[in-house]
């Protein structure tokens, strides 16, 4: 039900960027009006309102959450020390709060909901519930979606978010399948154009590329576009899609390993992951491996031991896949779901503790890299665009007579057939 309440919340907001919904506790007494939210993008946000009926003794406090149900963790922040602007001309008293966001670090298409309270001896009067979607408004930004996800981008054609979606829903009918889950809230895809605008609203810069915010359907990666964009989109939006389908089916807190998470985040994508494979390879030569129980909370600072970090979690879930099996796998992941902890969950998939398993793996592990691993490469293709620019300069080169008849109709044809096949693979839905 909730997932179902945050998915009319970001439509709404999407619609009309501010939206306000009444609270039941809103009193007659006490009216609040105009109320405004001025960005400022990626520091802070000033809001403002008119409130009308309020004692001089009564005091105004401002609430706000970042979180998709203000219920859970942290709920609802107050702060008492709003600033008095004066009076309107019927004397309703302005005034203005101003939240730094910096250090909150929320990432841009973010609801921040809010509210103002006039709190008068025992009394309260509340305003209606408002929810703003928090953004870099210098760039003109593009949507495109489905029900299971919506793409936001700008600066680049409509080409480019077709091909995000399209990849988006052949992830999401993947790992659907692989974690036996559905989503009820769709995805929202945020794509920041450079390593500046990806680490604008951060308080400081990490190894991160994609960073994903399960608690409210939310991943923002940087893609710049460079000649292997392409590649890099198929590692990323599928490896934070993993981690939305992680947390929704294990839950926060339930004592799973992080290096578990980016394990099978790493398996999601679509590589041939033979980076992972070299990696370990020189590590196991070098005898430099790292110890799954030292990547329990996170991967450190050091560059190369986090690259490191990311390809023994994807042997470590090759190997709970390829050794024990994939229900076995299964099995693990729904007894963290279940509160097991982490001793009786490995010991419930896999007949072994964690640092017994760990031991099994690294014996594993020795035999195993001498193969590369499989790869989950999608079979390459052109896109629509790429193939009609092709398309097109061939038939204009053959043109002539003599080349169109011996070699241009049937060079034409194959391109005709790239061409139809990168259509349908940018029209893949999610059914």
């Amino acid at each position: 039900m909730m997932h179902r309440l945050v998915s009319f919340l970001l439509l709404m907001g999407f619609l009309g960027g501010q939206t306000s919904f009444l609270s039941p506790k809103q009193q007659n007494a006490i009216q609040f009006r105009n109320a405004k939210v001025e960005s400022g993008y990626p520091d802070g946000l000033t809001f403002r309102v008119e409130i009308c009926g309020r004692s001089t003794s009564s005091s105004v406090s401002f609430y706000y959450t970042t979180a998709a149900d203000a219920t859970q963790y942290w709920g609802w922040t107050e702060e008492k020390w709003s600033l008095d602007e004066g009076q309107t001309s019927d004397n309703c008293a302005r005034r203005k709060f101003y939240l730094e966001t910096k250090d909150l670090e929320i990432p841009p298409f973010s609801p921040i909901r809010y509210y103002w309270s006039v709190k008068d001896g025992g009394k309260s009067s509340q305003s209606p519930h408002y929810i703003y979607y928090y953004r870099d408004a210098a760039f003109n930004w593009k949507s495109t979606g489905d029900s299971h996800f919506v793409i936001w981008w700008h600066g680049r054609p409509d080409s480019f978010g077709e091909e995000v979606l399209s990849l988006a829903s052949r992830a999401n009918e993947d790992q659907a399948k692989f974690y036996s889950l559905s989503l009820e809230a769709p995805i929202i895809i945020v794509i920041a154009n450079s390593s500046d605008e990806f680490f604008a609203w951060q308080s400081e810069e990490s190894y991160a590329g994609g960073m994903a915010f399960p608690d409210i359907n939310l991943t923002i990666q940087m893609v710049d576009m460079g000649i292997n964009y392409h590649d890099w989109l198929n590692d990323v939006i599928p490896h934070e899609i993993s981690h939305i389908y992680f947390y929704h089916l294990v839950k926060r807190y339930s004592g799973a390993p992080y290096w578990l998470n980016e394990g099978l985040a790493t398996y999601q994508e679509y590589n041939d992951h033979l980076y992972e494979w070299e990696d370990v390879k020189a590590a196991y030569a070098n005898k430099h491996l790292l110890s799954l129980q030292d990547l329990e909370y996170d991967f450190g600072e050091n560059d190369e031991d986090v690259d490191l970090a990311y390809a023994e979690s994807y042997y470590a879930v090759l190997y709970m896949d390829e050794f024990y099996s994939r229900e076995a796998l299964s099995k693990l992941l729904t007894e963290f779901h279940n509160g097991s902890g982490e001793e009786a969950a490995f010991k419930s998939a896999f007949g072994r503790n964690p640092k017994e398993f760990e031991s099994d793996f690294t014996a594993w592990l020795g035999k195993r890299i001498e193969t590369p691993p499989p790869s989950s490469e999608l079979q390459s293709f052109l896109s629509v665009a790429e193939s009609n620019q092709l398309y097109f300069f061939l038939m204009a080169i053959c043109s002539l007579p003599l080349c169109f008849v011996v070699f241009g109709a049937g060079i034409s044809v194959i391109f005709w057939k790239l061409n139809k096949f990168g259509s349908k693979k940018n029209q893949t839905v999610y059914p």
